[in-house]
């Protein structure tokens, strides 16, 4: 769909952001700003995760962190 009629632009969906640092007295104004986002965030995944919970929803271990299989006992007998 052409963003043009009569050669007039019509929609502008323009979205301009400045980059700031960010460090501790920008991260302490953050949150003075805004002191429930993060509590709402924290909520919102503890929701999510108590709803799987209750569906019986199984746990897997991320493969990085899996101990590789343990060779001991019969496995590891001499054979002649």
């Amino acid at each position: 769909m052409d963003n043009r009629r009569a050669g007039e632009k019509i929609f502008d969906a323009t979205l301009r952001l400045d980059a700031l640092e960010f460090d501790g007295a920008s991260a302490a104004w953050a949150l003075m700003r805004f002191p429930l986002i993060t509590v709402k965030v924290i909520g919102a995944i503890y929701w999510q995760a108590l709803k799987l919970f209750l569906k019986r929803i199984p746990l897997y271990t991320h493969p990085a962190k899996q101990r590789p299989p343990s060779h001991g006992g019969a496995e590891t007998a001499k054979h002649s």
